[in-house]
């Protein structure tokens, strides 16, 4: 019997954060840093990340970031769309399969974020995002040809 590994990357938006100027007053915040990562930056990481893990021999699914919403302090509108795109290059050229959390959180605002402009989301929103990661899963888990997983990791 073989056993597998698949491991999940959910890079969040980390790459996209902005130290923001707690005395601004204007929305979107004012940076008084810039992200910690270029947009080249984070495209050579990521390609060297993923390399890394592919020798590992696991199954790589990639989940992409989940929607900024209007007024979110420290990022901006827009910057999860364009990491996503860049991650998403990446991904397409190592053939590595998606789970689209961004389109699943597009309705999330005021619904399932646990405050207007917050990235965060309650109880019900990450369950959303659970059942939709797990239905991923399993939908992997059927096309292991007689094998079984020993250990899901998200990274």
């Amino acid at each position: 019997m073989k056993f597998r590994e698949i491991i999940i990357l959910l890079l969040a938006l980390a790459p996209a954060l902005y130290a923001a100027d707690p005395t601004a007053e204007s929305k979107p915040v004012v940076a008084v840093q810039a992200a910690p990562f270029t947009p080249a930056d984070y495209e050579k990481n990521l390609e060297q990340l993923v390399t890394r893990l592919e020798a590992t021999g696991a199954k790589l699914i990639w989940a992409n970031t989940t929607v900024v919403p209007e007024g979110e302090a420290g990022r901006f509108v827009g910057d999860d769309e364009k990491y996503n795109a860049i991650a998403a290059r990446v991904m397409k050229k190592h053939c590595i399969a998606t789970d689209d959390l961004f389109t699943l959180t597009k309705g999330f605002a005021g619904k399932y974020s646990t405050k207007a402009g917050d990235v965060h989301f309650t109880t019900a929103g990450y369950e959303k995002l659970d059942g939709q990661i797990a239905a991923t899963i399993e939908e992997l888990l059927t096309s292991f040809c007689c094998g079984k997983v020993l250990w899901i990791t998200i990274i």
